[in-house]
């Protein structure tokens, strides 16, 4: 079982309180990198506009060309130095946080669930540019998961998100053979009841539109499925009252897809956990801010009842 928060925090609190003691090490050594290439740099520009005004006129292109290279090479080096500096420092408070929380947890700063587990999901589409961080495992209660932010592009070129937030990968105790799909019913709400239902009849993906039997349900959410008898074996009452219930909790951010042996569960609007070099580590604070994903993604394995193990694969 998960530890309790209170507990982790309490475990937590020295080992953070030393890692700031690092980061201001960290900082302090990091300055003193960055002073002596400035210095550098400067050296460097004087060498060059020296050799420009021996070579005269026709070397004023060679100056141009140096000054910007000098500069270039330089600030290209210090941003690289802060972003791994940044990044170990991120990757220390999550692995300090994920270890007391127990041997089942791992956290991976800069990776992210893998682009073709994204898209197998079903709930992006095809050509999207997918990048992302903060990789956790672990497992609540009986159920193993993992989840990273995600950010998806509409495509290579464009610098647009179309998704950002959560992408959760849930183990699922029940054994299916196709794909059913279920997001946020934006298009009755906006096209009201019977437009709307005429949009969705096109189907998502070579996936089918599916009727069911709850009208609040229907009404807050589309469902799309390879097997229409499938997704009516996991949308039982008591799963559709466990989706309204989370989206009466936290509103229209969510999307599921059922595949497998797996639930994925798309959140938007959650905002990475970041650290800053610059930025001092306060024990509580850090944890709070760390943890607050953790929370959402255990809250929604609980209000989905995906411990009960009631189905057997």
């Amino acid at each position: 079982m998960q530890k309790p928060k209170v507990e982790i925090l309490h475990k937590v609190r020295p080992k953070l309180a030393e890692l700031e003691r690092q980061r201001r090490k960290m900082l302090e050594a990091r300055q003193k990198t960055e002073t002596t290439a400035i210095l550098l740099v400067i050296v460097g520009l004087v060498l060059v506009l020296f050799l420009g005004s021996y070579l005269g006129d026709e070397g004023i292109p060679a100056v141009l060309v140096g000054t910007f290279l000098v500069i270039g090479v330089a600030a290209y080096f210090l941003r690289m130095g802060r972003l791994e500096a940044k990044g170990d420092l991120q990757q220390d408070i999550g692995r300090v946080i994920t270890d007391a929380m127990g041997r089942d947890w791992n956290y991976a700063a800069k990776r992210h669930l893998s682009p073709s587990l994204v898209k197998y999901s079903g709930l992006v589409g095809k050509n999207r540019a997918i990048y992302g961080s903060n990789l956790i495992q672990g497992k609540h209660g009986d159920t193993q998961f993992s989840f990273s932010n995600i950010n998806i592009s509409s495509n290579e070129n464009d610098n647009s998100d179309v998704f950002g937030g959560i992408l959760l990968a849930i183990d699922f105790h029940k054994e299916l053979k196709g794909k059913t799909l279920v997001f946020p019913d934006l298009a009755q709400n906006l096209l009201g009841a019977w437009l709307g239902k005429r949009v969705q009849s096109f189907g998502w993906q070579g996936l089918e539109l599916v009727y069911l039997e709850d009208p609040t349900f229907e009404k807050a959410f589309a469902v799309y499925s390879k097997d229409q008898v499938e997704a009516r074996y996991i949308l039982t009452p008591n799963m559709m009252a466990n989706m309204l219930s989370l989206k009466k909790k936290y509103g229209d951010h969510f999307s599921f897809s059922f595949t497998q042996g797996t639930i994925f569960i798309a959140i938007e609007n959650v905002d990475p956990f970041e650290s800053s070099l610059s930025a001092p580590i306060l024990p509580d604070g850090t944890f709070h801010h760390f943890y607050r994903a953790i929370d959402l993604v255990t809250d929604v394995i609980d209000t989905l009842q995906l411990n009960t193990r009631i189905w057997s694969k």
